[in-house]
């Protein structure tokens, strides 16, 4: 499941966001990126979560929900404040 999250991240690293730091948990991730050009957030974590549950649900041999319906997020502040997220990611 692991590995189709990180697949999922890297597929359009470049293209619609720049993948800054990240690590997967066994329940959870994080994730810091830099959106490129106009999209948004919301449409970037929504396209993440859409694809890998369906794949991680095909993986498992079940379906319904996978992730949160909601998502976390923090507005970086300044250099000191991106490096110190970095080194916590």
């Amino acid at each position: 499941i692991a590995e189709i999250v990180e697949q999922t991240l890297l597929h359009f690293d470049g293209q619609r966001y720049r993948l800054l730091a990240w690590t997967i948990m066994p329940n959870h991730v994080h994730v810091l990126i830099e959106s490129l050009d106009s999209n948004s957030l919301g449409v970037i974590i929504s396209s993440w979560k859409r694809f890998s549950a369906r794949a991680a649900n095909r993986f498992l041999g079940r379906s319904g929900s996978f992730w949160q319906d909601d998502y976390w997020d923090t507005y970086i502040r300044n250099e000191r404040h991106l490096e110190s997220t970095i080194a916590y990611i």
